[in-house]
């Protein structure tokens, strides 16, 4: 089940460009607008990166996105531009843990300093 929070309202940040004021919404999304980031990550993740294969769906999603809480920016005329999600659980229950570990110098040694209770 994707998480909404009701804690954090949004947010309107002001840009100049120019002469020209852009107004910038931020804050946590809704679940409409989740399915939006998870076709914007899609995009990302398998049109522009090639980090997966096209699998027909237009839709990134995992199993890290149930229990995430979803963010994203959006502009007045082109909607979601930026999309982040945070996850609760500790590092062993991070993605980075599990898909990234290879690449990460001394991940063990870095978790026990994060997260000591799990030692």
């Amino acid at each position: 089940m994707i998480r909404e929070s009701q804690n954090c309202p949004d947010s309107f940040v002001s840009h100049r460009n120019g002469e020209d004021v852009i107004e910038w919404k931020a804050g946590v999304l809704t679940a409409a607008e989740v399915d939006e980031a998870f076709r914007l990550r899609y995009r990302y993740v398998v049109d522009e990166r090639k980090w997966l294969k096209p699998d027909g769906s237009g839709i990134d999603r995992d199993e890290w996105d149930r229990d995430a809480i979803h963010f994203g920016c959006f502009h007045p005329e082109y909607g979601l531009t930026a999309y982040a999600r945070a996850n609760s659980g500790g590092i062993n229950s991070m993605m980075l843990s599990r898909e990234f570990r290879a690449i990460v110098p001394d991940f063990d040694a870095l978790a026990l300093r994060i997260n000591p209770e799990t030692s």
